[in-house]
């Protein structure tokens, strides 16, 4: 499920209660969050090399992963079928990293495509990254690490109850639509154009869709072709509309309050070394617009007779060393996609790749704001929360 958009989400809303001088009550709620036991699966101390002097940075990459699992879901709901399955046979319908350096304020967001072809940790075979979530959230962590050399130091579980919750409990947020839009596998159905506020269900159908279909000008349905990319571009979209809101909430109602914290704490599981105040806090200090946004880009392929997608690494390169702690984000203002500063690398960085390599040092820009890949709103296309 999105994202990793119901973690962002939460996340959010827990630092706004906390600043709204709540601790107590948000230490009863999260108290109540179930934990998952990871121990060594999880990277120890900071995900980036210490400085010169030898400081060691507040720098942590955070797994997000939505579970594509009917437990919690509600029958009643128009869009319960196309849910994934019920207990016992989990698997992740979004798998995302969230890399906050507390220090300079900024945070990154990568996101791995759910049939992501990789080498499932403890095994020799190759599966779609999916699979590695279908053994359990440690053999998922090690199968990132392993193939990606991302360390991961926490990690966060999000359930589809939980996400519809939180729509709610904001309201609901607006996206924008170029055209009239629907998927007939999660029942997704956008009859307007421009602004249109979606509620918890609507939400949780758009930033499910995989079939996603636009209306052109002769009335014809036409399905976007990038499938799981466009529709991480659209969960990214959609998180940052989320955020957005969610900070925007007004704070003062206690039933609104109430319903918030409700939402965020019944939307998560997370590892039991994490301490959720303390990350809510370093939320505080990230501007939810400023978020630097990646894909890791892949080339479509077959295997086994399967529709997956495998790593692009010379492309990927400098986006991977961004999240292993090689490399940092340059400056809060887009520049260009390519440093050159990063065209002369020095170290793997790609498990089974000898060719490509990654930079020992330097910057990466943040991505540029071009049109996302696939049908989804581009960052002109606000909407009032």
């Amino acid at each position: 499920m999105q994202r990793l958009v119901v973690a962002f989400g939460s996340l959010t809303a827990v630092a706004l209660l906390l600043a709204g001088g709540s601790v107590w009550y948000l230490k009863r709620q999260i108290d109540n969050i179930p934990t998952v036991a990871l121990g060594s699966a999880l990277t120890p101390g900071a995900a980036a090399p210490a400085a010169a002097d030898g400081k060691q940075p507040d720098v942590k990459n955070y797994l997000l992963v939505g579970s594509d699992s009917r437990v919690g879901a509600d029958p009643s709901d128009p869009d319960y079928g196309s849910i994934g399955p019920d207990l016992g046979s989990d698997r992740s319908d979004t798998i995302m990293i969230l890399r906050l350096d507390s220090t300079s304020g900024e945070a990154s967001l990568l996101s791995l495509p759910r049939d992501l072809w990789v080498t499932i940790s403890g095994t020799k075979s190759k599966n779609r990254i999916n699979t590695a979530f279908g053994k359990g959230p440690a053999v998922l962590v090690r199968t990132i690490q392993e193939n990606l050399g991302i360390p991961i130091n926490h990690y966060l579980q999000i359930d589809f109850a939980g996400f519809k919750k939180l729509v709610d409990a904001v309201g609901g947020v607006s996206v924008w639509f170029d055209h009239q839009s629907r998927d007939t596998n999660t029942g997704l159905l956008i009859k307007t154009t421009g602004c249109v506020k979606l509620n918890g269900i609507s939400a949780r159908q758009y930033v499910r869709s995989r079939h996603f279909e636009v209306r052109d000008s002769r009335g014809n349905w036409q399905e976007d072709p990038s499938a799981d990319l466009g529709r991480i571009s659209r969960q990214q979209d959609f998180l940052k509309r989320m955020a957005t809101k969610v900070a925007s909430t007004n704070l003062s109602n206690p039933f609104t309050f109430n319903n918030l914290l409700s939402a965020a704490a019944s939307t998560l599981t997370v590892d039991d070394q994490l301490d959720l105040i303390g990350l809510a806090g370093r939320l505080k200090s990230v501007k939810l617009g400023d978020v630097a946004s990646y894909t890791v880009p892949v080339n479509v392929a077959t295997r086994n007779g399967q529709s997956v997608v495998t790593l692009d690494a010379n492309l990927a390169w400098p986006i991977l060393a961004l999240f292993q702690g090689k490399s940092t984000l340059l400056g809060s203002t887009p520049t260009s996609p390519a440093n050159p500063s990063l065209t002369s690398p020095a170290t793997s960085v790609v498990k089974g790749s000898s060719k490509t390599t990654a930079p020992s040092a330097g910057p990466i820009a943040p991505p540029t704001t071009t049109k996302p890949i696939g049908i989804a709103p581009s960052s002109s296309q606000q909407c009032p929360s």
